[in-house]
C-alpha cells in the first residue's frame, strides 16, 4: 500500500489518496450505508468504472434501491455479508 500525492486547491493544498499498487484496475468495492451519501458516493464510483458487487444498509428497501443504481446484485442488511465480497 502506498500514498499519491497530489494537489487539491478547492479543500486543501496537499491531498493524500491511498493506493494498493492496483493504478490501472479499479478494484470491487462494497458500501455500507446506503442513505443519501453512501449511494451518491456508489453512484459516483460506479460511473468512473468502479465494479460495485455489495450494498447493506440498516433496511433492504434503501439497500435494494442502491443496488439497482450501480448494477449490484448482493444487496443486504448485513454489512458482514457484504463486507467479505470486496477486494
Amino acid at each position: 500500500m502506498g500514498f499519491n500525492r497530489t494537489i487539491c486547491k478547492e479543500f486543501s493544498p496537499v491531498q493524500y489518496h491511498i493506493t494498493d499498487g492496483l493504478e490501472n484496475e479499479n478494484p470491487s468495492s462494497s458500501y455500507i450505508g446506503a442513505g443519501a451519501v453512501g449511494t451518491t458516493f456508489a453512484v459516483a464510483l460506479y460511473q468512473r468504472g468502479y465494479l460495485i458487487v455489495g450494498v447493506a444498509s440498516r433496511t433492504r428497501r434503501s439497500a435494494d434501491r442502491c443496488g439497482s443504481l450501480v448494477s449490484c446484485a448482493l444487496c443486504s442488511t448485513d454489512p458482514v455479508e457484504v463486507a467479505k465480497v470486496a477486494n
